[in-house]
């Protein structure tokens, strides 16, 4: 067989996954397209675990792009 060559973006990893992409972006940054685009936290979140995403803070709740503060 023919092994394909990965092509890794900038801000990201080998996976070292047979399937998919064969690549992950860096913590703080996110698929956008073919490449990785860092992460737009707003004022009252924070980055997930998952490094990929972002969660607002207690007392917050996600509208869109931001945190609305509950009440």
């Amino acid at each position: 067989g023919q092994c394909a060559q990965i092509i890794v973006p900038v801000n990201a990893f080998l996976s070292g996954s047979s399937y998919g992409s064969g690549w992950q972006c860096d913590r703080g940054y996110r698929v956008i397209g073919t490449g990785c685009g860092k992460v737009r936290i707003p004022e009252n979140a924070f980055l997930k675990a998952s490094g990929n995403d972002w969660r607002c803070n207690v007392q917050y709740r996600r509208k869109g792009d931001r945190c609305e503060l509950l009440g």
